[in-house]
């Protein structure tokens, strides 16, 4: 495809199960104009296989594939060089896309040029029962939580291809929250939002980060912060001593008590909701 307008880009490794379903959400999207650019990060299942077969049936599925396992930053990374569109929206293996998500995206950012990033609210699922997740909306909000949380749903990101080419890409050094860290550094300069509507299902996978490395997972949350401070790309206060704070407890906290906490939040949320 000769300059798409949104390069859609995956990076996966042996989700052979789930890339039907994430793969095909995106080809089936009601916005057209996008080339998609999957990283197979050296999978030793039917992974490859997969891919083929929609790269074989859709002239707009680019698969590349890396000898050997890089990770998640590096094989992003390595989509992003190739990407031609101005947009670049994000999408997991175990994830799908909504069929209107692309072209909501495109129309916020084409008619809000201040904007460098959107996201969404997204519809968790996992063991067998379903959370919609709501995140703050406006620039303002979304940057006043930034030091407490990432407040992205990475999956559903899509960011201006310019903007990733001046404050750079996903750093590479990063093994975990790669993405959180890319967002302090757009943060520091352009506006951000998420859209109040469901654009994404997130699938938990047994193996995931968020699933098995949670604790690591959390270090490098608050290494994001505390690089954020240290480099002046998040203003220093006591809301920002709080959410350091907040970053030691996250890491120090058992996996076990979280999930509870994580379940009792879910479960005063499905109850305000069904107020509504």
């Amino acid at each position: 495809m000769k300059h798409p307008l949104v390069s859609v880009i995956m990076a996966t490794r042996n989700r052979a199960g789930f890339l039907k379903e994430s793969v095909g959400s995106i080809v089936a999207q009601t916005y057209a104009f996008f080339e998609f650019l999957i990283v197979d990060d050296a999978s030793s299942d039917g992974t490859p296989d997969v891919l083929g077969e929609y790269a074989a049936r859709d002239p707009r599925v680019r698969v590349l594939r890396n000898d050997s396992n890089v990770g998640p930053a590096k094989s992003r990374n390595k989509a992003l060089r190739e990407a031609q569109g101005r947009y670049v929206a994000i999408l997991d293996d175990t994830d799908i896309a909504l069929p209107e998500r692309l072209r909501l995206q495109v129309d916020f950012l084409e008619n809000n040029p201040s904007y460098a990033l959107v996201g969404s609210w997204v519809l968790e699922e996992s063991r067998g029962s379903s959370y919609l997740r709501k995140l703050p909306i406006d620039s303002v909000a979304i940057k006043r939580a930034l030091i407490f949380r990432n407040p992205f749903v990475h999956s559903t990101v899509m960011m201006r291809k310019e903007v990733l080419d001046k404050v750079g890409l996903y750093d590479e050094r990063w093994k975990y929250a790669h993405d959180y860290e890319l967002y302090f550094r757009i943060a520091s300069s352009y506006n951000i939002a998420n859209l109040p509507i469901v654009l994404s299902r997130n699938r938990e996978a047994a193996d995931s980060i968020t699933a098995a490395k949670n604790k690591e997972q959390a270090l490098f949350a608050l290494k994001a912060r505390q690089k954020a401070l240290k480099e002046g790309l998040y203003p220093k206060s006591v809301q920002a001593s709080l959410g350091i704070v907040r970053g030691y407890l996250s890491y120090l906290i058992p996996v076990s008590l979280k999930r509870m906490a994580q379940g009792v939040k879910r479960l005063l949320q499905k109850r305000a909701d069904s107020y509504v």
